[in-house]
């Protein structure tokens, strides 16, 4: 079971670390699962002759299984004893020359990671992984872990579990500029060996071009406050986490936009502290329909035509996560504006001639002018572009809501699409008319109609993510869901969080499901 788990854990890693890394590097460690004795020593690794692609150790070798613990693959482990010192080790010097380009352009991040195991008897044995970057060797240096530009650790408890193999990882750490090698070191706290020994087997490590953080705006908005249209903007989207540390909060600054125009959250400060941290890879949601708070708000900006922000990333000690810079081209707050978050498509039916039928519910606001003067709308009409009907396409809003709809009021309106093609755009005009229909403003309006199952209406129980259709959600559907989307292409199975699109906002709520099994 455990072994099931965590290789659903390496899948939906395998996701976030595909799409995170535009280029990715093979496993770069040599005898990697160590079915192979170790060539090197501690000294001829870390003092002249500074050997390279071979393990060193002083108190370690491979052995097959022994005392109740097997591999984790093939037929070779890691044995480590207790050395003495505070720490067993065993160290790797890998030349990384070959992506000196990408890492002195400070793009070049970097994946280790290895499994440990411990006998039973341990209480709480601690395992860890380093990396140190070294630069350029020339001559004697001395030891490498004093030449190192910088290091990274990560130390962790294991269980007491012999059946259970456990990965300790460092991701998406960034190689510092003028780095040449890097040597990686496993090692095992020998305060909690207790005299028996620990045991790693399958290390990896991987170099990737890191991908920097983004912002995927879905939306900008009109803002409308009691009644009646302000200066102000709310832009709504998803913010995914590229880099390697977990952020805590974030801030948004105005960049390059005219004096007097401020750049804030919903909440009206310059930063939000997010609900939990957010890993590598992750995304979260600013401006949910449910929650304006988290929105960017551009105040003052009535004059522009697009506005520039810059979200910054910030992680829980105060470091510094990452940057994206935002440009967003603004609404024009005229005729009337749809609020893309609360659209909704029901009773869907697919058509033997291939097409699609579906009720289509939006929340339209009221921004009708009429010779400069906010204007009450009394009818709208719904004009199709291409093949599809409308059923209705005309609302009498006194007939709907007893009233007509005023300047900056909101109202829900559900139309009937019919003969629609599934998964493509479908174009039409609403409008918005005066009492006695002489004048109106038109806007057009765009959605994607909803896919079909091989023709079929989708079943009540079908489930997402279940990429092959099989009936389940599971291992194999990871490769068809990562094609899709990186291919651009949308159906609604691969549509984990629902919102009518396939994008990077899918990633994590596919991971969670195929976790959840």
């Amino acid at each position: 079971m455990y072994t099931k788990r965590l290789f659903k854990l390496f899948c939906a890693a395998a996701i976030t670390m595909f799409m995170a890394a535009s280029t990715s590097h093979a496993d770069l460690l040599s005898n990697d699962d160590f079915e192979s004795d170790l060539a090197g020593t501690l000294v001829s690794i870390v003092e002249l002759p500074y050997e390279l692609d071979v393990w060193g150790a002083d108190s370690s070798f491979v052995v097959g299984a022994e005392n109740g613990i097997s591999p984790n693959m093939g037929t070779g482990m890691l044995r480590m004893f207790d050395d003495g010192l505070e720490f067993t080790q065993v160290v790797q010097r890998v030349d990384v020359s070959q992506f000196a380009d990408l890492i002195d352009a400070d793009g070049a991040c970097v994946d280790f990671s290895c499994s440990f195991n411990a006998p039973d008897g341990m209480l709480t044995p601690v395992a860890g992984i380093s990396l140190f970057f070294i630069p350029e060797i020339s001559g004697d240096v001395g030891e490498l872990f004093s030449a190192a530009i910088d290091s990274s650790l990560n130390l962790q408890s294991l269980d007491s579990n012999l059946g259970t193999w456990e990965q300790v990882s460092i991701e998406g750490t960034k190689i510092p500029v003028g780095t040449r090698s890097i040597l990686v070191q496993l090692s095992f706290d020998n305060n909690t060996l207790n005299g028996m020994p620990g045991y790693a087997d399958t290390a990896s490590m991987c170099i990737n071009e890191c991908a920097d953080c983004t912002f995927d705006v879905c939306q900008a908005l009109c803002i409308c406050e009691d009644g009646e249209l302000s200066e102000d903007f709310s832009v709504n989207g998803v913010f995914t986490n590229g880099q390697s540390i977990p952020g805590a909060y974030l801030l948004v600054k105005p960049n390059a936009i005219p004096e007097g125009t401020v750049a804030c959250f919903g909440n009206g400060s310059q930063s939000i502290v997010l609900d939990e941290l957010l890993p590598v890879g992750a995304s979260v949601t600013l401006g949910s329909k449910d929650d304006d708070s988290t929105a960017v708000i551009i105040k003052n900006a009535e004059e522009l035509d697009e506005v520039t922000f810059t979200l910054v990333l910030i992680g829980e000690n105060g470091e510094e996560c990452c940057s994206v810079d935002v440009t967003v081209e603004l609404p024009e707050c005229d005729c009337w504006q749809i609020d893309k978050r609360c659209e909704e498509f029901s009773d869907i039916v697919c058509n033997d001639d291939g097409t699609v039928d579906f009720n289509y519910t939006y929340e339209l606001t009221s921004l009708f002018f009429l010779n400069e003067v906010e204007t009450t709308a009394f009818h709208s009409f719904l004009i199709g572009l291409g093949e599809e009907a409308f059923e209705p396409d005309f609302f009498v809003f006194e007939d709907l809501f007893g009233q007509p709809l005023e300047f900056c009021e909101t109202a829900t309106f559900t139309t009937r699409i019919v003969g629609a093609t599934p998964g493509s755009p479908v174009n039409f005009i609403i409008t918005l008319h005066t009492e006695d229909v002489s004048e109106c403003c038109t806007r057009e309006q765009e959605i994607v109609a909803p896919d079909c199952f091989d023709g079929a209406a989708p079943p009540s129980s079908f489930i997402r993510g279940d990429m092959n259709e099989d009936g389940a959600l599971q291992l194999d559907d990871v490769g068809p869901f990562v094609a899709m989307l990186t291919a651009g292409d949308f159906h609604v199975i691969a549509d984990m969080n629902e919102d009518g699109a396939l994008d990077l906002s899918d990633i994590q709520p596919f991971v969670d499901a195929l976790l959840s099994l």
